[in-house]
């Protein structure tokens, strides 16, 4: 939520905070404090209340900022543990109409009340010795010694009639209290706020942003409908009657109804100045604590409002144009660009300071004035009177000379004209920026807390997997959002959407970066205020290596059994039998599992099936029975799958076919046989797919090929014949190629070589000859290397035996017989580990 009211330099940096900020709302308590004319302070209302991060933020200001508050009779500085806040507590009502009650030039009146109030939204971790400092006086609230007097829990009923239309946490928003209204006139209330709403929202820029304001309709009833209307009576100075002429014309003159918040016309002697007992309205609001501005309509038909900590106007159909203007103060923080004089109001200036409010100056020379960027090419600085666009005007903050303003007419200067361009681009900055007046935290364009994965932590991902990254953007109308993705501090050709799927590079990193950007090319926006806008959201991608036969995603490999009796299939997580997980049974063994690959590209091997005597073929995703995915049969049964790999790099597991009569090769992108391109044919049937790999660290799996006659190897890097690389060595037929698998840290796939005579066991490092390693021998020929898998998730293969007699089981970790440990026993030798 926006905490408004007032901007202050150095603060930018805030726009930037961290998303785990706005993560929790914390206890708290909300308190209502009167200040009398003296500068006294009394706490009227104390309420325990959720207050969402932003109001829980303490803002720890500048030294010379807190000073400014603890002098600054509008401001007080508030103090608790650990927690600081900056209050805005106008000293004055202002009264600012149109003369004829509609809109024109403002007539503009500014009387000091008797009691003003303001509200403390103080975190429960703050402590209860809370400190004001205003005026060089320190008062010391007891949070403790409030909670003791039930008196102080006393408020207007109020109710939320509708709730927020988006997270508060990131939209500004506007409680409206409905002040004079019978149990019975709510839906007049609610007819109300929407043609406020409408008025608001006609209006550049509001109604360019609409979509960053929850509205907020807070219903409280009266005893009685209306406001009073004290009678005229000359000479008047009194609440019971009205010394100003105008009231001679009022048509409710006389009138006095009992009211929830006490709203009344003729305040300080002025007929039109409408305010309502501050104390009571904001003790009312208690009911939504988080709210960021607090307006007030009276149910009242006469013309009339006015503005301060509070906006209050009736519903006569133009007093709504009373708070656009009031608006334009109370969060924008724009000055007024009339000449009307207002005495004692406290002087600025952008050569000496204190620097003025952004759309007023007393610079004269173009080069110094701040909104320079915004001037009409031709203009002459200062600008005449009537003068078109935007340059140097002479009279603005109450004086007809010595100040400026920038246009000739704006709503800062007249009822029912739009705003002009510097103050717009005011107003939607202010909603980038941070603040003080209430421990504020800027819009953001990323909603905080959308992000898919969540970005609050580390985000653990599958090499060569695909990963889809969103977030919800909020964005203005029209939309002038701007999106790009970015990785590793590099922008992504192209990806400017609202999401962005990422493969994940199969080898060679560990960690990455993926980054959304967002940023505001409003037209209403200059370039320095544009960058405002600028917000990212960073995910720190945590990379584990990509297991075969991982079927859970945890980056270890999972042995899928199938017995040849009975059709039983089972499943053990990371080759232990304690991890076990009975799948459903395949009674029919014609269906056999021919293949194992990630072919959704969620990070998870799934299990693939064909039918050797239907050519049927089916995908078990991850593993599972109850997720089968039936894809296209291959009805000639002398098509075989060959092997299982990604060999475009997209994250899907593609199928490599081989016809067992002719030759013939062909590929299944992602299992997808309308996808089916073909592969050069070997007609020589004494090729054979040995294995599927990354030889080359490419990120794209190649097909390891061995002739059976002549024992020469070769490799198709990515599967295509094109780019066949023939490997140094030939091996005897003794010498099979039990698996491949990462033996090492390369990220390069290695061959495991066994001799089926002498037990010899070798590895070939990338598939090269020359970087052989010797294992240790295993003699006795029944001991079968079942599997090659990443059972323990440390990025190094294993091997996983099985002896094809007693059904002994053993693991080898990383390769190696030194650590080798034994695991259970499946004696029913029908049991093989698949594929």
């Amino acid at each position: 939520m926006i905490k408004t009211l007032k901007r202050f330099k150095g603060l930018l940096a805030l726009a930037l905070c961290s998303v785990a900020a706005l993560a929790q709302a914390a206890p708290g308590h909300y308190v209502v404090v009167r200040v009398d004319a003296q500068g006294r302070l009394t706490p009227v209302h104390l309420r325990a209340v959720e207050l969402d991060a932003a109001h829980a933020h303490s803002l720890r200001p500048a030294d010379a900022v807190r000073k400014r508050a603890a002098a600054d009779a509008s401001q007080l500085l508030a103090t608790g543990a650990g927690w600081t806040q900056v209050v805005l507590s106008p000293e004055r009502i202002r009264g600012e109409f149109a003369a004829n009650g509609h809109a024109g030039r403002i007539q503009a009146v500014a009387v000091r009340p008797q009691y003003r109030s303001f509200v403390l939204r103080v975190p429960a971790s703050a402590g209860n010795r809370i400190t004001v400092d205003h005026q060089g006086r320190r008062s010391v609230i007891d949070l403790r010694q409030l909670a003791a007097q039930p008196a102080l829990s006393a408020a207007p009923q109020a109710r939320v009639l509708k709730s927020a239309g988006g997270p508060s946490d990131n939209r500004l928003d506007v409680v409206v209290v409905g002040e004079g209204y019978t149990a019975s006139e709510q839906a007049r209330f609610l007819a109300d706020v929407a043609a406020f709403k409408a008025t608001m929202f006609s209006t550049t820029p509001y109604k360019q942003y609409a979509s960053f304001v929850n509205v907020v309709p807070l219903f409280v009833a009266s005893s009685q409908s209306g406001a009073d209307h004290p009678p005229y009576q000359a000479g008047c100075t009194t609440t019971s009657c009205c010394a100003e002429t105008a009231a001679q014309t009022d048509p409710r003159a006389g009138t006095f109804v009992n009211t929830a918040l006490d709203g009344r016309f003729c305040t300080a002697q002025i007929h039109r100045l409408v305010t309502v007992n501050d104390s009571k309205a904001y003790a009312a609001a208690n009911v939504y604590p988080n709210w960021d501005a607090l307006m007030v309509i009276v149910n009242d038909p006469v013309y009339g409002g006015s503005g301060g900590s509070l906006s209050t106007f009736s519903t006569h159909t133009s007093a709504g144009l009373i708070a656009v203007h009031e608006f334009g103060h109370s969060f924008t923080r724009l000055a007024d660009e009339y000449e009307s004089p207002y005495p004692g109001f406290p002087p600025c200036s952008d050569s000496t300071g204190p620097a003025c409010e952004r759309n007023v100056t007393n610079q004269v020379l173009a080069t110094q004035v701040k909104w320079r960027h915004w001037f009409t090419p031709g203009n002459p600085i200062p600008t005449p009177p009537g003068t078109p666009g935007i340059g140097l005007f002479p009279g603005a903050r109450y004086q007809s000379t010595g100040m400026y303003r920038p246009a000739h007419t704006c709503a800062m200067r007249e009822l029912g004209v739009p705003f002009c361009a510097v103050c717009a681009e005011g107003y939607v900055a202010q909603l980038y920026s941070a603040w003080i007046g209430a421990n504020s935290m800027p819009i953001n364009l990323i909603e905080p807390g959308s992000e898919v994965p969540a970005a609050s932590g580390p985000v653990y991902v599958v090499a060569g997997s695909r990963v889809t990254f969103t977030a919800s953007i909020l964005r203005p109308s029209p939309d002038t959002v701007r999106l790009q993705w970015v990785r590793q501090g590099v922008p992504i050709f192209g990806a400017t959407g609202g999401s962005y799927t990422y493969v994940v590079p199969a080898t060679g990193l560990a960690r990455d970066s993926i980054r959304l950007s967002a940023h505001d090319e409003s037209p209403l926006l200059s370039n320095m205020d544009a960058a405002r806008s600028n917000r990212s959201r960073e995910w720190d991608l945590h990379i584990r290596p990509n297991a075969r036969g991982d079927f859970n995603g945890d980056s270890r490999s999972d042995i899928f059994w199938r017995n040849a009796g009975t059709g039983g299939n089972d499943m053990w997580r990371s080759a232990s039998s304690a991890l076990r997980q009975p799948t459903a049974t395949v009674a029919n063994l014609q269906w056999q599992v021919v293949g194992l690959g990630d072919f959704n590209g969620d990070g998870r091997d799934d299990v693939l099936w064909r039918n050797a005597s239907t050519g049927a073929n089916d995908i078990w995703l991850s593993g599972v029975a109850t997720t089968r995915r039936p894809i296209a049969a291959e009805t000639s049964v002398a098509w075989k799958v060959a092997g299982v790999g990604d060999f475009d790099a997209d994250g899907y597991a593609d199928i490599f076919w081989r016809n067992a009569g002719t030759g013939a090769n062909g590929i299944w992108p992602a299992g997808d046989r309308t996808r089916s391109r073909a592969a050069t044919g070997l007609p020589d049937l004494n090729w054979r797919v040995a294995g599927v790999g990354d030889f080359d660290a490419d990120g794209m799996d190649d097909v390891l090929w061995r002739n059976a006659a002549t024992g020469k190897h070769e490799v198709w890097p990515s599967g295509n014949a094109a780019q066949r690389q023939p490997l140094t060595g030939e091996m005897s037929s003794a010498w099979v190629v039990a698996g491949v698998g990462h033996f090492d840290e390369d990220h390069r796939s290695d061959i495991l070589w066994r001799n089926t005579v002498t037990g010899a066991n070798v590895i070939w490092g990338a598939g090269d000859v020359w970087n052989q390693r010797l294992l240790t021998s295993v003699a006795d020929p029944n001991w079968k290397v079942a599997m090659v898998g990443d059972f323990d998730g440390d990025g190094i293969a294993d091997i996983f035996w099985r002896h094809a007699v007693t059904g002994s089981n053993e693991m080898w970790r990383s390769g190696l017989s030194s650590q080798r440990s034994v695991l259970a026993k499946v004696s029913d030798t029908r049991w093989a580990v698949t594929p």
